[in-house]
């Protein structure tokens, strides 16, 4: 094949790319704002997504909140489209990534509507049926910033509306440490190298500070939710547009109080007051040297230097 054969079949599947993304933008515009919430694990994620859920966004289901539906539908059509290895920086098809990452689970497959590969249509229409429903906001736990740049390039910029999340690097790792032991195995990139899990953390939450000014996004930090939660609920309606009011305020403070079982099961600590600054007050002497070791990995995150 000549370079000249090559150059016009590049610039045909250019095309076609270039078509379907503008076919999917044509398809969201004046549809629903999509919220994807991005954190590491451990952050107050679930907690934030109660705060969204009362201030009037869809979600999928309930605590802690693992219906990754939006995610699932983008990464089934960026396959289609030939950029998933963009994400995953391998040739493998979506079944094989989709298997091989914990937490993505869709109610629109797990209800039998239809299989992974044809999610991204159904998806579509499940977004159009929201707003006949009087639905302005559709909120979901994102996982990875990589995935949320490239679902960027396929929502016209007013309707993605992302919130990132940040919480102190220490207070993640301790809950990751004591979430993992509650539940008898590891995740959240706890291979048992402590340091490396620490380096871990503190580079993706730089990341996400550096994101958020790439993005139309609202960079918020957990401890504010805690110590703050007015303040928080404010900024969160600016962003989303939303019409704020006393009742609304005093709903979105009710609902992110832990309550029930399934609440508590999901904490590392008694209350929400607890867990600010929690390492201080649980340092191990081996924690201890952890921070300190690596405390320049701290360099240039907002508060928590």
């Amino acid at each position: 094949m000549n370079v000249s054969h090559q150059a016009d079949l590049h610039v045909q599947r250019m095309s076609i790319l270039l078509l379907k993304a503008a076919w999917v933008v044509a398809i969201f515009r004046g549809a629903l704002k999509i919220v994807p919430l991005v954190s590491y694990g451990r952050s107050g994620s679930t907690v934030f997504m109660k705060a969204l859920k009362a201030l009037g966004c869809m979600v999928h289901n309930g605590p802690p909140y693992e219906d990754r539906t939006c995610q699932m539908a983008f990464l089934s059509h960026l396959a289609s489209l030939g950029g998933l290895n963009s994400i995953v920086n391998s040739n493998v098809n979506i079944q094989d990534v989709i298997a091989k990452v914990p937490f993505f689970n869709s109610h629109l497959i797990a209800s039998g509507q239809q299989q992974l590969t044809d999610l991204f249509p159904h998806f579509l229409e499940y977004t159009k049926q929201l707003c006949m429903q009087g639905e302005s906001s559709l909120a979901e736990k994102f996982i990875g910033i990589d995935l949320l740049q490239s679902i960027s390039g396929f929502i016209p910029r007013n309707q993605l509306r992302p919130i990132l999340l940040l919480r102190d690097p220490r207070d993640v790792f301790l809950s990751v440490k004591q979430f993992n032991h509650k539940r008898g195995f590891r995740t959240f990139n706890d291979t048992g190298d402590d340091e490396m899990l620490y380096r871990i953390i503190c580079a993706f939450s730089r990341q996400l500070q550096e994101v958020s000014s790439q993005l139309n996004s609202c960079l918020v930090h957990y401890e504010d939710l805690v110590e703050n939660p007015s303040g928080v609920i404010l900024s969160l309606c600016t962003f989303l547009e939303l019409e704020l009011s006393d009742s609304l305020i005093n709903n979105t403070l009710t609902a992110i109080q832990p309550r029930s079982v399934s609440d508590k099961q999901h904490m590392t600590s008694g209350s929400l007051s607890s867990t600010v600054k929690k390492w201080e007050a649980q340092l191990t002497p081996e924690f201890s040297r952890i921070f300190e070791l690596h405390h320049d990995k701290l360099a240039g995150l907002q508060r928590y230097e």
